[in-house]
């Protein structure tokens, strides 16, 4: 009965909605539930006694098929972050690399004006 399950549970509810797909969460002894691709979790099983999410149950679910279109994650993936991280990266080497340039830039203005 530790957290874990609980944090399995949360990703499983983020899973179903960035895939707008059904989700059926099966725990070996908590957390047995649909989730729906809104994030609705229906069914969930409990102990009848305690209320408890760690109880040992099972429970028949219709689950919904059709299709529920696609998400830009699920057509793309980590298009996003793979686009912040080269960004970042630009912005880092522009960081390191302009004041290279502007030393080089008086170097050379330092050499043209001794030359005349």
């Amino acid at each position: 009965q530790s957290s874990g399950a609980a944090q399995h549970t949360s990703h499983a509810v983020m899973r179903a909605v960035e895939n707008r797909r059904p989700f059926l969460r099966s725990g070996n002894n908590s957390h047995t539930m649909l989730i729906t691709p809104t994030g609705q979790m229906l069914g969930q099983i409990r102990d009848r006694k305690s209320g408890s999410d760690f109880t040992r149950d099972f429970q028949a679910y219709d689950l919904p098929i059709h299709d529920w279109g696609t998400t830009f994650y699920t057509r793309y993936g980590d298009v996003f972050a793979q686009t912040c991280f080269l960004l970042c990266i630009m912005a880092i080497a522009k960081v390191l690399i302009q004041p290279w340039f502007l030393l080089k830039k008086q170097r050379l203005a330092t050499i043209d004006a001794a030359r005349r």
